[in-house]
């Protein structure tokens, strides 16, 4: 069943040429070296500190771990984070 699911999944991204994220519904996460995030596709923020952030994602939550975080910019959409990154768990 999942088999069949992916397929049709992938026929509807070649089709439509939108990104996998967009047509699974899942966040995405683009880390530029240890100090820029940038996060789509969010549900908003759970929690703020200077050294930790909860993100409600989709699929479930993420927590980024380091240090000197600041949000530069949020929306419905994309939230961006400067800060020293050491850490994103998906498992928590």
């Amino acid at each position: 069943m999942k088999k069949e699911k992916r397929n049709k999944i992938e026929k509807v991204i070649d089709k439509t040429g939108l990104p996998k994220e967009i047509i699974e519904n899942k966040t995405k996460l683009i880390l530029i070296g240890d100090d820029e995030l940038t996060i789509e596709n969010h549900k908003g923020v759970m929690k703020f500190e200077e050294d930790s952030i909860e993100i409600n994602a989709k699929p479930k939550p993420i927590k980024i771990v380091g240090h000197s975080f600041s949000i530069e910019k949020i929306d419905d959409e994309v939230i961006f984070i400067k800060g020293k990154v050491k850490s994103i768990d998906y498992s928590y």
